[in-house]
């Protein structure tokens, strides 16, 4: 009447909807928080091409940008502000960054490539990320 289960098999249904459960709400997490990765050049061409894309898709979501740096300069407020270089369009993209990532910045100069993340808040002439930290730097090389 009564058959003898594997032990194997009461802890795999006793472990696989718990692993289900975390691994939902690991989806759900990385899916609400999701950044989007772009290229300077591809975000300046969205932004040029469709205002309704940018209210749907980027307007105060957080962006990741990689790019050359075209200069870094202090604004009105004392913060600073990386520029990345635009080659195919007349606006840059401005990313104010964060005072507690300013460390990253060591060694960081125009020419150098880049990849940044922050909060895209909109295009005034130029597109402006705010909150923005340093991801990574490389050097761009000369020969291309």
């Amino acid at each position: 009447m009564f058959e003898t289960f594997s032990p194997g098999l009461i802890i795999a249904a006793l472990i696989l909807p718990i692993l289900a459960l975390v691994f939902t709400r690991e989806i759900e997490r990385a899916t609400t928080f999701s950044t989007k990765r772009l290229s300077s050049q591809m975000l300046l061409g969205i932004f040029s091409n469709s205002a309704k894309d940018i209210q749907n898709n980027f307007l105060n979501q957080t962006l990741q940008v990689y790019g050359e740096v075209k200069g870094i300069e202090i604004d009105a407020n004392g913060k600073t502000v990386v520029i990345l270089e635009s080659e195919e369009h007349e606006r840059n993209i401005r990313c104010v960054i964060d005072p507690s990532h300013r460390d990253s910045m060591q060694g960081l100069t125009p020419g150098k490539m880049v990849e940044l993340r922050g909060m895209c808040i909109g295009m005034i002439y130029d597109i402006v990320l705010v909150n923005t930290e340093i991801i990574k730097q490389r050097f761009l090389p000369t020969f291309l």
